[in-house]
């Protein structure tokens, strides 16, 4: 017989077992896969974290917003700047009065700055002396003419007297009193600037006396002074340096800075709008405390209750978070505080998962971040639950997780 033509060779009872028990492996593995694609469930869902509002503590008005709706930030980064112009021009008035005191602070603590106020405050003496010694000489002037104007005035007043008597008697004429009256007139005027002019010299007298005695009081003690006046624009630089800080701190909080990871849910002042002292300006979600909802069809709520232990996958290179389903919502409701493009999907219900190492979630989650959660599947049909999968709506459970 041909080498072609040879029947095969029959297998050992020995291949045989060996082939059947490959066989039933395969199978059992195929039939594991498939009951553990139907015992576990894997579902999307979303970070959520608790809302609060964020408001400026200056008055303001908003220029500029730097996360848009349903953006996510970390904490340091700046979400909305504001302007206020007055708050900027106080500034500048303050800095300016701040560099002059600074400026003259400096000229008096130096030796140069002491000279330079002595030497003021000595010529100062010698000019006001030299006033002095002028007044006194045209008060004693104008006291020497005093008396002669003044009897100069009496005998005009005399001779006018006299003359209206000759006048009544015919002895005079009109025009000859008339004289007499313009004489009288001119030597009382000439008196009466006299003395006028006196009562000036006089109170100038007194007053450059007393000026200068001050002043020579002042130059005893100009050690005295200079100390004095040191300290009053020390004082003055400590008040305007904080006025200056108050107003730069002020300038500062016009920043909204996040002091926490979180998300911006809501833009409640946009750009141009104005915005008082403790105003809302956003509303956003913190890491503070998070939880993830998961979202399943209405009609598989039968394979999930309250306490059952979930697994938010795909977030840790080492391994998933843990956790538990601690509500179950069968009614939708809008997101809160969310826009348009931040929704809930229809025609599902909630999972809201409460995760076990608060932590831990927290350096890993960021609110409004989209992960995978896988829960092990119940096979039992309750039968509120059947009746909600034929479409009768249980009440609405609390929104808290």
């Amino acid at each position: 017989m041909r080498l072609g033509n040879r029947p095969p060779h029959p297998l050992t009872h020995r291949q045989k077992r060996s082939i059947k028990l490959a066989v039933l492996v395969g199978c059992v593995l195929v039939l594991g896969s498939i009951l553990m694609r139907a015992s576990y469930r894997e579902m999307q869902g979303i970070v959520v974290g608790n809302e609060i509002e964020l408001s400026s503590a200056v008055e303001g008005t908003v220029a500029t917003v730097h996360r848009r709706e349903n953006e996510s930030y970390r904490r340091g980064d700046k979400l909305v700047t504001l302007e206020n112009g007055e708050l900027v021009s106080q500034l500048d008035a303050v800095e300016q009065d701040l560099e002059e005191i600074t400026r003259s602070l400096a000229i008096e603590q130096s030796r140069d700055g002491f000279e330079r106020r002595r030497f003021e405050l000595e010529n100062s003496i010698a000019t006001d002396q030299g006033d002095l010694q002028t007044s006194r000489a045209e008060l004693e002037s104008v006291d020497r003419q005093l008396p002669g104007l003044k009897e100069w005035r009496d005998l005009s007043e005399q001779r006018l007297r006299r003359g209206e008597e000759l006048q009544e008697q015919g002895a005079l004429t009109v025009t000859d009193v008339d004289e007499r009256r313009r004489t009288h007139i001119e030597t009382d005027s000439r008196y009466q600037e006299a003395v006028a002019k006196r009562a000036t010299l006089d109170a100038r007298v007194q007053r450059l006396t007393q000026v200068l005695g001050l002043e020579r009081q002042r130059l005893g003690r100009l050690t005295e002074e200079r100390t004095a006046f040191i300290t009053e624009l020390e004082l003055k630089r400590r008040e305007k340096s904080g006025e200056r800080d108050e107003l730069k701190a002020s300038i500062a909080r016009l920043s909204l800075v996040a002091d926490s990871d979180g998300m911006v849910s809501k833009i409640v002042r946009r750009p141009g709008e104005f915005v008082h002292a403790g105003g809302p300006v956003l509303r956003v979600m913190r890491d503070e405390q998070l939880w993830v909802e998961a979202y399943l069809k209405v009609g598989e709520k039968r394979f999930v209750k309250p306490g059952d232990q979930v697994e938010v996958v795909g977030v840790l290179p080492s391994g998933a978070l843990k956790g538990r389903v601690s509500n179950v919502r069968p009614k939708l409701e809008p997101f809160p505080g969310g826009s348009a493009s931040f929704r809930r999907p229809q025609n599902f219900v909630v999972l809201v998962i409460t995760l076990d190492n608060a932590e831990q979630a927290r350096g890993v989650l960021t609110p409004a971040q989209l992960v995978t959660t896988r829960i092990r599947r119940r096979l039992s049909w309750p039968v509120e639950d059947q009746a909600i999968a034929d479409g009768v709506e249980e009440p609405a459970a609390s929104t808290a997780p």
